[in-house]
């Protein structure tokens, strides 16, 4: 982890899954001024992450099985946000944010914004899904802002296309209507 804080990292999500004591790690990302996040797989409860509320400004619930593009919605995560998103609204914590990641086509883009979805990592569903990366973007942001309720849209991109459809950080934080911190290469 201190790597990716030496090198200015913001914002670092670990996996409830693969880490021994969650606590202390989101903990320490806490202390170094970092935003500390969450990531569950399909599979488990979104209950795993209610003891670690204090230390953790957000939630990304896994909708497809971490590992591989190209897997199809697990639809039952889609009641995992919804479920997760009523908790914390209800208990006082809406600001913590619920990033989604994992078959983030322009459907189902909708779909988790109505659920609860802050933020969505978006990659071959959507944005790469046609070759144009720009009109990608496009579709994807008016799919979430047709039925968005909250006013933070975030979205993690991955760049590598070749060609003129490769565009700049500044050119997609346009798009997006974001800072360009929040994009990374």
């Amino acid at each position: 982890v201190d790597d990716f804080i030496s090198a200015g990292a913001d914002s670092i999500t670990v996996h409830y899954e693969s880490c021994e004591n969650c606590r202390t790690v989101l903990e320490y990302l806490k202390e170094h001024s970092v935003k500390a996040g969450l990531a569950i797989s399909p599979d488990t409860p979104y209950e795993v992450v209610l003891p670690l509320l204090d230390v953790v400004d957000m939630v990304l619930v896994m909708t497809v099985n971490p590992g591989y593009a190209g897997q199809a919605l697990v639809k039952s995560t889609l009641k995992k946000i919804s479920d997760l998103r009523a908790w914390l609204d209800e208990i006082g914590l809406s600001h913590i944010e619920i990033e989604v990641d994992g078959n983030v086509s322009f459907e189902n883009a909708e779909i988790m914004t109505k659920a609860g979805a802050d933020i969505f990592v978006a990659g071959t569903s959507s944005v790469f899904k046609n070759g144009n990366l720009k009109e990608g973007i496009e579709i994807l942001r008016k799919a979430i802002d047709n039925l968005s309720k909250r006013e933070k849209i975030i979205m993690n991109l991955r760049f590598g296309l070749d060609g003129s459809d490769e565009l700049t950080q500044k050119e997609v934080a346009d798009l997006l209507n974001i800072s360009q911190s929040y994009i990374s290469r």
